[in-house]
């Protein structure tokens, strides 16, 4: 195996995702690293874990893109990897079938690859886990020898930004998700720290980031492709995540999972070598990127936020010009705060009983929720 170096965090330039300049972009990203053969063991078991929230075109930015997650593969299987399997846990669908709509099961298939679903649970002692010491994760994930994390730069309604610490929530299986947005309701700290506590679980030994083409707006699921131009990666989630927040312009002080790490892990990191290699940072920031609308925060002392937070709330809000009736919202809404009348148009939503997780935004498969605004809200921006 070869050694890992210094770096935290490399970062390089890939204008778009021709085969060849991804590939070439991969090897130059992983170099300062060590290469993939600082993780990859000859004979280990790999689990390549991408974004696949839903089925979705791949120039709609949902996903990690496939060339992508087929150039880790391609060079996970080079480094001699015993078996290398693809696998997600989706909001809405399979994995097999958001990897059907990419085009990806047949290239997988002739590298001798297989696309799992991540639907077998196991509960697990999670000793390193600040709050949650046990989990309910994928048996496939669990088992991994080496996780390879390939996650998507996009927008995310309750999050902020979904990111390489965010990715890893695809290792809790299925519905369970659900379970776990009922427990954290609106609030992004509460929700924050489970999500830090199940990717210390997970222990991926290298994120990669898909920032070739971004998602901007009304993230995960129904935003904006937005050019950006780049791949990074660090075996440090925490780093990349700051680094991908300052790329985009968020501050990275106001991303739960980041400031709840910093809390006890000593702060951000200062992107200079030799624990940063690429571009200059200032070089690669992305201006006037759009996040999502914010659904916390309100502004009212605690005593009376149970009197105005119908005025104040951010709410999902559908957009019945665009709703299908499909009743994916109203099947996985956590809260069950959601139905579809007969001969209705659009859902209902049930304002007392909706916790504001903001999961029917996530996995609504035309974009037809939003976030709105109580009245306050509005007149106070």
């Amino acid at each position: 195996m070869a050694r890992r170096s210094s770096t935290v965090v490399s970062a390089v330039r890939c204008p778009d995702y021709s085969p060849d300049r991804v590939r070439a972009a991969l090897r130059e990203v992983l170099a300062p690293l060590g290469g993939l053969g600082a993780f990859v063991r000859l004979g280990s078991r790999v689990l390549v874990k991408p974004n696949f929230l839903k089925t979705a075109r791949v120039d709609q930015a949902v996903t990690t893109h496939p060339e992508v997650i087929l150039a880790v593969v391609e060079a996970a299987l080079a480094e001699g990897a015993g078996r290398v399997v693809v696998g997600d846990s989706p909001g809405v669908h399979s994995g097999r079938a958001v990897a059907r709509k990419l085009g990806l099961l047949e290239p997988l298939a002739r590298l001798g690859v297989e696309v799992v679903d991540l639907d077998d649970p196991v509960t697990v002692e999670n000793p390193a886990g600040r709050v949650y010491k046990k989990l309910e994760l994928a048996r496939a994930v669990v088992e991994a020898d080496v996780v390879l994390n390939l996650c998507k730069l996009k927008t995310h309604a309750l999050m902020a930004l979904t990111l390489a610490t965010k990715n890893t929530f695809g290792a809790v299986v299925g519905l369970r998700k659900a379970a776990w947005h009922l427990e954290a309701g609106r609030d992004p700290v509460q929700f924050g720290r489970m999500l830090n506590d199940v990717a210390l679980r997970v222990a991926p030994a290298l994120s990669i980031a898909d920032a070739v083409v971004a998602m901007e707006g009304n993230g995960p699921g129904a935003g904006d492709p937005r050019a950006v131009g780049l791949l990074a990666a660090s075996p440090d989630m925490t780093a990349l995540d700051q680094f991908l927040c300052e790329v985009v312009g968020f501050p990275p002080s106001e991303l739960a999972t980041l400031r709840l790490e910093w809390e006890v892990n000593g702060g951000p990191v200062a992107f200079a070598p030799p624990l940063y290699q690429g571009p200059p940072l200032a070089e690669l920031r992305v201006p006037n990127f759009r996040f999502a609308k914010p659904v916390t925060g309100d502004p009212v002392p605690a005593p009376f936020q149970s009197l105005t937070r119908r005025l104040m709330e951010t709410r999902p809000v559908i957009k019945k010009s665009a709703c299908t009736a499909c009743k994916l919202c109203v099947t996985h809404c956590p809260a069950t705060a959601m139905a579809l009348p007969e001969g209705a148009k659009a859902p209902t939503i049930f304002r007392g009983a909706c916790i504001h997780c903001f999961v029917c935004q996530e996995i609504c498969p035309e974009g037809a929720i939003g976030v709105g605004k109580g009245l306050v809200r509005r007149m106070i921006g």
